[in-house]
């Protein structure tokens, strides 16, 4: 197994991968939270947040680390909950702050 890079995956553990991916899911966490920091009304940062989310709670599920698992897809439930709140918040004119719309809100616990 290659990818489109050339790179040759198929003497590496499932483990190995998932850290590889996960290294590369975190940093577009990362990049996403900030942004949204700086610019609160940025609609791609959520989706690239929600898409990175979604991709590293799958990636858990293949290895079966769980907890990783549960973990990421809170994360993506959180960007797709304020995805909303957002849309909603543009479409009446009041524009989304961060003291109005932090990412981090409680909100009812999955499982």
């Amino acid at each position: 197994m290659t990818s489109s890079g050339g790179q040759d995956y198929s003497d590496m553990s499932l483990l190995h991968l998932f850290s590889m991916e996960a290294e590369t899911q975190t940093a577009l966490l990362n990049d996403g939270l900030l942004t949204l920091e700086r610019e609160p009304r940025n609609a791609d940062s959520l989706e690239t947040l929600m898409r990175a989310a979604h991709s590293l709670k799958g990636a858990a599920r293949i290895v079966q680390l769980s907890t990783a698992e549960r973990l990421a897809h809170v994360m993506e439930l959180r960007c797709c909950y304020k995805a909303s709140i957002c849309s909603r918040a543009l479409g009446s004119g009041r524009a989304p702050t961060p003291r109005r719309w932090p990412i981090w809100t409680p909100l009812p616990t999955p499982w």
